[in-house]
């Protein structure tokens, strides 16, 4: 008997397998790789390098307060890894906490994120470039020795 090309519920009322197969063809990579790692997150939290790759894609969706919950979790196991901060940084500048984003940057930096070209063009951080505080402070690390004037 052929099988009908419709979704059916299940006698159970769930959803056949083949929807599933659908549903999971539709999804991006992006997406499935969220659900991946949120399924080995809820199992082994302090797992560093799956908090990593799941904040990277959770930012790449605009999903960033999730990423920024992430890289919480991930600051917690990691709190003086300059990337695990400056990442951090960014998911607070795209959250609008730019004063903590600009505090946790000054962190990355003292724990050596020593890539200043980098935090200076990276758009995740484009909401610090009218802070004023953040404008003082990269002058000072991109120009340390002019002369002070004032």
């Amino acid at each position: 008997m052929p099988r009908d090309s419709k979704a059916s519920p299940s006698p159970s009322g769930s959803v056949a397998p083949a929807d599933n197969l659908k549903a999971l063809l539709v999804r991006s990579q992006d997406e499935f790789e969220v659900e991946f790692y949120e399924s080995i997150v809820a199992g082994h939290p302090a797992y560093p390098e799956v908090l990593s790759r799941l904040g990277q894609v959770l930012t790449n969706l605009g999903h960033h307060q999730r990423a920024l919950a992430i890289d919480r979790m991930h600051v917690q196991i990691r709190p003086s890894n300059p990337v695990v901060l400056y990442n951090l940084a960014c998911s607070q500048s795209l959250c609008g906490h730019v004063a903590e984003a600009l505090d946790t940057l000054k962190l990355a930096v003292s724990h050596g994120y020593d890539d200043l070209e980098h935090l200076g063009a990276d758009p995740d951080l484009y909401p610090l470039h009218d802070y004023p505080p953040f404008i003082q402070w990269y002058a000072a690390q991109t120009l340390p020795d002019m002369p002070r004037y004032c």
